[in-house]
C-alpha cells in the first residue's frame, strides 16, 4: 500500500511541474477590459482532455470561455480567452478559474482527474484599490 501511495504521489508532482498556465490569476477591472488571454501549456508526455469553467461568487458576473473543452497534447500549449461582461455594478466580485485534466490514459492514472484553480477577482471603476 505504501509503495502505490509512493507512485500516486510521485505522479502528481510530475503532473504538476509539467503543466503550466499564465497568467497565474485574473484581475481585472471590468470597466475598462472586458477580456483576458490565458496560455496553458504542457511539457509532459501525456495528452489531456481540458475543461475550463469559471465559478464566481454572484451570478452576476457573465462570462464566456473559449474553448471549453479541448484536448491539450503533449509538449503543446493552446490559447483560452474569457470575456467577461462590463455592465456590473461597483462592486468587487471573486472567483475561480477551473482547469479540469483528464488524462488520455485515464486507467494508467488510476482515473485520477487533475484541477488547477486560478484565483479570479473582477472590479469597476471606484473599487479598482481593494
Amino acid at each position: 500500500m505504501k509503495i502505490i501511495n509512493l507512485l500516486i504521489f510521485f505522479l502528481i508532482f510530475n503532473i504538476s511541474f509539467s503543466l503550466s498556465i499564465f497568467p497565474k490569476e485574473l484581475k481585472k477591472n471590468v470597466s475598462e477590459e472586458i477580456s483576458e488571454t490565458f496560455i496553458i501549456s504542457s511539457n509532459s508526455n501525456e495528452n489531456y482532455i481540458v475543461k475550463v469553467k469559471s465559478i464566481f461568487n454572484d451570478s452576476n458576473v457573465v462570462y464566456k470561455i473559449h474553448p471549453q473543452i479541448f484536448i491539450l497534447n503533449s509538449n503543446s500549449q493552446k490559447i483560452i480567452k474569457i470575456a467577461l461582461n462590463h455592465n456590473l455594478k461597483n462592486q468587487f466580485y471573486k472567483g475561480k478559474i477551473k482547469f479540469e485534466l483528464i488524462p488520455f490514459n485515464l486507467k494508467e492514472f488510476n482515473n485520477i482527474v487533475f484541477e488547477l484553480h486560478l484565483n479570479a477577482e473582477i472590479y469597476t471603476n471606484n473599487l479598482s484599490t481593494l
